[in-house]
């Protein structure tokens, strides 16, 4: 089977890929107390960070009806790579390892990013590459896929960033995974010994912060 073939079909469970590895270690592996997990939520803050900035960019290209026909947003993170959510899933997935103190899944994970990823980009640049032709392809060779410098100097930004939309269209998403990492922070003080008290306290304030997240895209969808 071709790798594009694969990532067409991989493409509509590409959300779910991860939760049988996610669900499978934390059920056969221990926390390793040695790990730190403020790296992990900074890998996690950082995933969402870059998954943000790649709609914010990408958002207001689909909304403006005068924008030029030009093929893909280069705003935002588009200058440096052409799969700015893809990375800030790998950035995701590697920071819930790190909270949960789970060294030892850390490369397994990334390899897993790499058997999910991989085929599914290829799905889309064929995709890309059929309906746009040449036009996609000058763009593939001026931007990385993954992350580098533009073979050309910067434009300046044509459109602005949309953080309001892009908060709003990515909020299942932040709520998600702050309440997962939330769980997982849980599930290792558990396995270290701390009182359940600790464990309910903490798994709380992950939904605390999911229903906050929520009322406030509510809010912002009414005033958009």
């Amino acid at each position: 089977m071709r790798m594009s073939e694969l990532g067409r079909r991989m493409f509509p469970l590409r959300g779910y890929l991860g939760i049988p590895f996610f669900l499978m270690v934390l059920w056969f592996c221990e926390p390793d107390p040695g790990l730190p997990s403020v790296v992990g939520w900074l890998l996690l803050l950082a995933g969402l960070a870059m998954r943000l900035w790649g709609v914010a960019g990408w958002v207001p290209r689909r909304l403006r009806v005068d924008a030029p026909p030009r093929l893909i947003t280069e705003d935002g993170p588009y200058v440096y790579t052409r799969n700015p959510r893809y990375l800030g899933n790998l950035l995701l997935g590697l920071g819930g390892c790190q909270i949960a103190g789970l060294a030892t899944c850390l490369l397994p994970y990334a390899v897993l990013w790499a058997v999910v990823h991989l085929p599914i980009i290829a799905h889309e640049e064929q995709t890309l590459l059929a309906r746009y032709g040449s036009e996609y392809a000058e763009y593939q060779r001026r931007v990385p896929r993954f992350w580098g410098l533009s073979n050309r100097p910067f434009l300046p930004q044509f459109l602005p960033l949309r953080w309001d939309l892009a908060f709003c269209l990515e909020m299942a998403t932040i709520a998600g995974w702050v309440s997962f990492g939330c769980y997982l922070q849980c599930w290792r003080w558990a396995h270290l010994g701390a009182p359940p008290q600790v464990y309910i306290a903490g798994l709380l304030v992950g939904g605390v912060f999911w229903l906050v997240l929520m009322a406030t895209a509510h809010h912002l969808r009414q005033r958009l």
